[in-house]
């Protein structure tokens, strides 16, 4: 089966794990931490013209069936966990891909901190549908990277720097 690769409107809709930031109230001074971290992980999308680059956004709380592209899927409830899960679901039933692209770790963070006792630091972005994830250490600034299929490994990546 061909993969979905269009809306009507001709753009490819993206599934965002972020809160519409046009939809996004003035923030009270007084608000919770866990609202203004809310609001700052949504305003980082605000500037971006999604349609010059062929991209219709969809946000949480909205529908993500046709979408055959995540950005930072979260698997956190009201954080994009059933819109990621839709979208898995819609690209399964299509028989198509699902294309994910996701961060591990942000560039202010100390390498050196330990986020498990049973490996080495480092970040990971967990997929439980899959029953794993991927795992692994930030790059320096101007790394220049590379993937390579694991030989005999089935669909396995490895990254090289």
């Amino acid at each position: 089966m061909a993969a979905h690769t269009s809306g009507p409107n001709g753009l490819v809709p993206v599934h965002i794990a972020v809160h519409d930031p046009a939809q996004m109230d003035k923030l009270d001074p007084g608000a919770h931490e866990y609202i203004r971290d809310i609001v700052a992980a949504s305003a980082k999308y605000r500037a971006i013209s999604w349609t010059k680059f062929g991209a219709e956004p969809r946000w949480v709380d909205m529908d993500t069936s046709t979408c055959p592209v995540a950005i930072i899927p979260s698997n956190f409830s009201g954080q994009g966990a059933e819109e990621f899960d839709r979208l898995l679901a819609g690209a399964a039933s299509r028989r198509e891909p699902a294309v994910i692209i996701a961060t591990m770790g942000t560039a202010d963070d100390d390498d050196d901190r330990v986020r498990s006792v049973f490996g080495r630091p480092g970040d990971r972005v967990a997929f439980p549908q899959f029953n794993g994830g991927i795992s692994g250490k930030r790059l320096p600034t101007g790394a220049e990277v590379s993937l390579r299929l694991i030989p005999g490994s089935g669909h396995r990546f490895s990254c090289d720097e």
